[in-house]
């Protein structure tokens, strides 16, 4: 059986970090609105359900972004773009998991 990074296009490596990261993300800020939290992005607002949709916009629109910029001859750049996106909806979820930590 192959190792698991050769049965996955690695084409698709940023749109699953830039997607994971956000995932990450919104599931570590949904707990932390639970137990009494905030989010501190200043471009997401509201509950849940809201941030869920603006989190799915945003991610859409990157991925989106990313698709253009590699079919017009740039897909470094769109890759570059979805390994930093998704690192820093990484990054975001640990803060999120070390605001918990403290609690």
């Amino acid at each position: 059986m192959l190792p698991l990074v050769f049965a996955i296009n690695l084409s698709l490596a940023p749109y699953l970090v830039l997607v994971g990261g956000n995932v990450a993300d919104l599931w570590t800020t949904k707990v932390v609105l639970s137990q009494g939290g905030y989010e501190a992005n200043p471009l997401i607002f509201g509950g849940i359900k809201t941030i869920t949709v603006q989190k799915a916009l945003w991610t859409g629109g990157w991925v989106f972004g990313m698709k253009e910029l590699s079919r017009n001859g740039h897909p470094k750049l769109a890759k570059v773009l979805g390994y930093v996106i998704g690192g820093v909806a990484a990054g975001a979820a640990v803060h999120n998991y070390r605001e918990l930590k403290r609690k």
